[in-house]
């Protein structure tokens, strides 16, 4: 055999079984990105159902739709896949020029997905700590929203524990219910979402002299900016892998489809 018609057997051989390499790891990384937007929107969920409004309301809704966007993406993925595996295999040029456009499609979709999710992060952080400051100055109305974010956030207040001692709405609300139920009110009472272990009335006793005893002391904008943020890194990150690994996926895609189209042999 001419040197020549082995280095292109070679070099076939080599895309043919790289492609196919290639297509169990997107199937891999599908199932990352399948795993990634399931755990996002687990764990964002409710809180951005609650912050879908004002100045936050294009963002969320974004963050919202962004896992279910990854986990769509991610079971279409692992199907191409198994297509571009039987594609490689048989060298069947109808399989393999669908799967390349297929590809192509998908990696728009997720380049386009990822990068509006680091762009719309960088946005919300303003954003976060204004609606947050609604929410705390009119704690009355929107008490559901900041008792969510305190308690499984653990934090309290916007910038510290101690913005509660500036809250009108919530002293007087704080002195009606220790009125109620026959509570001792602290000089520094906070709402018992604020309290570690809690239970009825933890927050009222709370003093500016033991503030930090019982309660959680950090403010709300920048522990919640930092747990929004991790879980923005997780979409984007995974949304940029899975994108890499479909780029070189294309690339063989186009070696596999030049080789079976010159020569129309099969290569074992």
């Amino acid at each position: 055999m001419p040197v020549d018609k082995q280095k292109m057997n070679c070099c076939e051989k080599l895309s043919k079984r790289s492609l196919i390499a290639l297509n169990s790891i997107c199937m891999l990384s599908a199932l990352i990105a399948i795993i990634g937007g399931v755990v996002v929107k687990i764990n964002l969920g409710s809180y951005l159902n609650h912050l879908a409004v004002g100045n936050l309301k294009t963002a969320t809704e974004f963050l919202a739709t962004a896992p279910i966007v990854f986990i769509i993406l991610g079971c279409f993925i692992t199907v191409i896949s198994l297509l571009g595996c039987c594609g490689a295999h048989l060298e069947n040029l109808f399989l393999l020029k669908v799967y390349k456009v297929t590809l192509l499609l998908v990696l728009s979709a997720l380049a386009v997905t990822a990068a509006l999710t680091f762009t719309f992060k960088s946005s919300v952080q303003q954003a976060l700590f204004i609606a947050l400051t609604n929410f705390f100055h009119t704690y009355n109305n929107t008490r559901e929203v900041m008792d969510l974010i305190q308690t499984n956030i653990d934090c309290c207040g916007v910038n510290s524990s101690l913005d509660w001692n500036y809250n009108d709405i919530w002293k007087e609300r704080a002195q009606e219910i220790a009125d109620r139920d026959n509570l001792i009110l602290g000089t520094s009472p906070v709402p018992d979402s604020c309290c570690i272990d809690i239970e009825a009335g933890c927050g009222l006793a709370n003093s500016a002299e033991d503030v930090s005893t019982g309660i959680y002391t950090d403010g709300c904008a920048g522990k919640f900016w930092n747990y929004l943020s991790a879980n923005g890194d997780t979409i984007g990150i995974s949304g940029l892998v899975v994108a890499a690994i479909l780029l070189c996926s294309i690339v063989f895609t186009c070696f596999v489809i030049n080789y079976v189209d010159e020569s129309g042999d099969f290569v074992i």
